[in-house]
């Protein structure tokens, strides 16, 4: 079970996302995205960035809100059909993040708007 954050836990979150260098958007996805969520959903979050994107701040950030073994990955980790991306618990929270460049895609190789 996921805990859930409040909005303006979310919102902080995205208020420091968007401060990183290369960061030009945070889209929120899945379930929650969509509102077909579930009490217990985690929260799925897309990173529109142009590079270069700062993955050494993303990191810092990472690690300071999900604890010393957060890790994110650079750009092209994940492969072809998603840019990169980290899982982090942030306390009991698990968040699935990813990056997509500015093509139009939601980290999860989908253009913004499209089902699944």
């Amino acid at each position: 079970m996921h805990r859930v954050i409040t909005d303006e836990q979310l919102q902080g979150l995205a208020g420091r996302l968007i401060q990183v260098r290369g960061v030009r958007a945070i889209l929120l996805g899945g379930s929650r995205g969509h509102g077909d969520h579930s009490p217990d959903s985690d929260h799925d979050l897309g990173l529109y960035y142009e590079p270069p994107l700062d993955v050494a701040a993303l990191q810092e950030l990472a690690r300071s809100v999900a604890g010393p073994g957060a890790q994110v990955t650079v750009p092209g980790a994940w492969g072809s059909w998603v840019d990169g991306g980290a899982w982090l618990e942030i306390g009991v929270l698990r968040s699935t993040g990813s990056t997509a460049t500015s093509g139009g895609y939601d980290g999860r190789g989908r253009t913004p708007g499209s089902a699944g």
